[in-house]
C-alpha cells in the first residue's frame, strides 16, 4: 500500500506563476534603475556645465563644452531609451503569459480532484473491508480443517494469532484513510 502521507501529488503547481511574478518584479526593478541612472546623469551633467560656466568666462569654451556634454546626454539618453523600450516589451510579454497561466490555473476544476481523492478512499475502505472478510472466511476453513485433524491445537493457536494480527492491521489501515477523508 503506497504511503499515504505524500500529499504533493495532490497540491496544484503554482510555481510557474510565481516565477513569472518575480521576473515581473524583476523587470520592474531595472526600469526603476534604468530611469535613476537617466536622472543622475542629467543632474551630473547640468552640474558639470554649471561648474564650467563658473570656473571658465570664455563663452565660446563654454559653448563648446556644453555641446560636447549635450550630445553625450543624447547618446547616454537614446541608449536609455532603447533599453527602456526593450524591458517595457519583455514586461509587456511577460504580463500575457502570466495572464494565460492565471486563466489556465482558474480553469482548473479543484473539485473535481478531491471528489477523485474520496472515490479513491472508498475503494481502498471496501478493500480492507473486504481482506478482513476474506481472513474470516479463511479462519473459518482452517478452523474446520483443525477439527478434522487430531493433535492439531499447537499449529492452530499460532495460526489464529497471525491471522488476528492481519485483521488488526487491515482495521488500522481502514482508520488511518477514514481519518484522511474525514480531515
Amino acid at each position: 500500500m503506497a504511503d499515504l502521507d505524500d500529499s504533493n501529488d495532490l497540491e496544484i503547481e503554482t510555481d510557474p506563476i510565481e516565477h513569472m511574478k518575480k521576473k515581473l518584479k524583476r523587470q520592474q526593478w531595472l526600469v526603476f534603475g534604468s530611469i535613476g541612472v537617466a536622472s543622475i546623469s542629467l543632474i551630473s551633467a547640468i552640474l558639470a556645465i554649471a561648474l564650467v560656466f563658473i570656473k571658465t568666462p570664455n563663452t565660446a569654451e563654454i559653448e563648446e563644452r556644453a555641446n560636447a556634454v549635450s550630445a553625450e546626454l543624447r547618446a547616454a539618453d537614446e541608449g536609455l531609451r532603447s533599453q527602456i523600450d526593450t524591458m517595457m516589451g519583455t514586461y509587456r510579454n511577460t504580463q500575457s503569459e502570466l495572464q494565460t497561466l492565471s486563466q489556465q490555473l482558474a480553469n482548473l476544476d479543484v473539485n473535481d480532484q478531491r471528489n477523485v481523492i474520496i472515490r479513491v478512499q472508498r475503494i481502498l475502505i471496501r478493500q480492507e473491508q473486504d481482506f478482513r472478510d476474506f481472513l474470516t472466511a479463511l479462519e473459518n476453513g482452517m478452523y474446520n480443517f483443525h477439527m478434522m485433524v487430531p493433535h492439531s491445537r499447537g499449529w492452530w493457536d499460532d495460526y489464529q494469532k497471525e491471522l488476528l494480527e492481519a485483521s488488526e492491521l487491515s482495521k488500522a489501515r481502514e482508520n488511518y484513510v477514514v481519518n484522511l477523508r474525514n480531515n
